[in-house]
């Protein structure tokens, strides 16, 4: 068993811990997003299921990844959408985010499901993604100063989205470069960056969703 595939492993043994604890989303006191976001959790370790045992089936791969994809494009962006003040960048980042949804739509009515989503529209949601994710953090100091943010689910989560956006955006552009170059062993490349990044963000989920419990 190489790295990479441990590292894969890991990842995807951590998703499994984060679905597990997500389930603390559905107390009483929790806010509603952390349950759509627990739905979101639990679709993406059904995908990951079907990405281990469906791996000679690249048609049925594709089509789990776009529907990961678009869901989590949503669903962030609709999570954002409620928990930041600034009406002027929900006009921004709401219209932007759309276009690129319609933009997927559109491929996907045009060459059928199967059709990868691009990278170009990954890392275009990723940074729209950031733009909410940094304003959150910045209105925490105008509306939030005396809380203790170590406790607070939405913090963690938006920490964790940040770290996720933005090494996306990393990897898929180096990747770019790398095929560009035709550089030899991508695919080890692919999942031990990815497995990596995935680890530590299921990590920070999963301290988001601790703070459920009190």
């Amino acid at each position: 068993m190489n790295l990479s595939l441990i590292v894969r492993v890991l990842g995807s043994a951590s998703g499994f811990v984060q679905t597990s604890f997500s389930l603390l989303a559905y107390n009483k006191k929790s806010p509603f997003y952390a349950r759509v976001f627990t739905l979101l959790c639990i679709m993406e370790t059904f995908a990951d299921l079907i990405q281990w045992t469906q791996q000679s089936h690249y048609k049925v791969q594709v089509f789990t990844s776009n529907l990961v994809i678009l869901s989590e494009i949503v669903v962030y962006s609709y999570i954002f959408y409620l928990i930041i003040h600034s009406k002027i960048i929900k006009w921004i980042y709401i219209p932007l985010i759309s276009v690129i949804l319609m933009r997927c739509l559109y491929l996907f009515g045009r060459d059928g499901f199967s059709f990868k989503v691009t990278m170009d529209l990954q890392v275009y949601a990723d940074f729209i993604l950031l733009i909410p994710a940094f304003t959150y953090l910045r209105e925490i100091f105008i509306f939030r100063m005396k809380e203790n943010m170590l406790l607070d689910f939405t913090f963690w989560f938006v920490t964790g989205t940040i770290f996720y956006c933005a090494a996306t955006i990393v990897y898929l552009i180096g990747l770019d470069y790398l095929l560009i170059l035709k550089i030899k062993d991508t695919n080890f490349d692919f999942y031990l960056f990815t497995g990596m990044v995935f680890l530590i963000v299921n990590i920070i989920y999963i301290k988001a969703f601790s703070c459920l419990r009190n």
